[in-house]
């Protein structure tokens, strides 16, 4: 990063756009701030436009008269007249805590990373993002208990995520995951009623809730099993397709439990299924009378996306917390290499 110590940034900026340039600009009176923010917004791939920084009024509106301004970051106590003059089809305001009487405010003080999702979750809503790829989204699925379901799941969002950015869901009505996530304030039962009250700011409450800190994202489990039951699975289905038609997530991976009520009817929308091979005559037996029933019943194209992982795990391994070194392994990592979808 230059070194902006005892320059202005508004000076060092307001010299390098051209005219109808489209841009993005950060405008604050925290110079240090808005400077940094910049450089990190420049770096990122994510973001379209080139991104300027000011801390001067005459700066920014003399931009505003010269360049198209895409998208403006503004601090919390600017003037808004000047807010007011940029023609601008986005603006977002950079503050301080939690505002509920506008759709565009951020905190600012988090990643980064965070700052620029929120942002283009927002652009979504409004129907002006920048594409509109649809994630892919895989299910982690066994009609045995006894198969490390929840381990394959994870383990796969880490491989995924070495070359996109992955989601992982959890619809277990007690998941057990304490050890493995941070607790976050807002959970999955929180997103569910953000997708079902909130309109068309959907994905911009339900990124709200959503965690960061591991390879991949995640959206802690419901606190509550029962947020979850009572919808059916078509409704969650649909709840996963609002996120991957974002675009902000390259693959939805879900870990199907007991809380979708109808889980074959989810599976059959989805894109890809993975099933961890049971261990033990009981686990087998069910996992064959599953694929028994695929076959006769309209679900059966399920079975042309489902991959069977086989995994040589020891039966020591059972009743063991799930920890980083578990899901990263070297038995777990080769069974997925070896499957098609990776």
């Amino acid at each position: 990063m230059p070194d902006f110590s005892g320059i202005s940034c508004t000076f060092y900026y307001e010299r390098r756009y051209q005219v109808k340039e489209r841009v993005c600009c950060v405008y604050d009176t925290d110079e240090r701030y808005a400077v940094k923010l910049t450089e990190a917004m420049n770096r990122s791939d994510k973001v379209p436009y080139k991104v300027m920084a000011f801390s001067s009024e005459e700066a920014l509106l003399d931009c505003n008269r010269n360049c198209e301004i895409e998208m403006l970051l503004t601090g919390e106590n600017i003037d808004a007249q000047v807010i007011s003059e940029i023609r601008s089809a986005h603006i977002y305001t950079l503050g301080e805590g939690i505002d509920d009487t506008g759709n565009n405010f951020i905190n600012k003080y988090q990643s980064t990373e965070r700052i620029i999702t929120l942002i283009f979750a927002g652009m979504k809503d409004s129907g002006t993002g920048c594409n509109d790829v649809k994630g892919v989204v895989t299910v982690v699925y066994s009609p045995s208990s006894c198969c490390f379901k929840t381990t394959v799941a994870l383990a796969y969002c880490r491989q995924q995520s070495a070359h996109k950015k992955v989601l992982f869901i959890s619809f277990e009505e007690f998941a057990g995951l304490d050890s493995f996530f941070e607790r976050q304030e807002k959970d999955l039962s929180e997103a569910l009623y953000y997708y079902i009250s909130k309109g068309n700011d959907k994905i911009s409450k339900i990124v709200e809730c959503i965690g960061t800190g591991r390879d991949f994202d995640y959206l802690y489990p419901a606190g509550c099993p029962e947020d979850v039951g009572i919808i059916s699975a078509e409704k969650l289905f649909e709840f996963v397709e609002v996120i991957a038609r974002s675009g902000i997530y390259k693959e939805i991976v879900v870990d199907m439990g007991n809380l979708c009520n109808n889980p074959f009817e989810f599976i059959s929308r989805s894109n890809n299924i993975l099933m961890p091979e049971a261990i033990g005559n009981v686990g087998k037996e069910k996992q064959q009378k599953f694929m028994d029933y695929l076959a006769k019943s309209r679900f059966k194209n399920i079975s042309n996306r489902m991959h069977i992982i086989r995994l040589p795990f020891r039966q020591n391994l059972f009743g063991a917390s799930i920890t980083a070194d578990m899901v990263s392994g070297d038995e777990i990592t080769k069974a997925l290499q070896e499957v098609s979808v990776i």
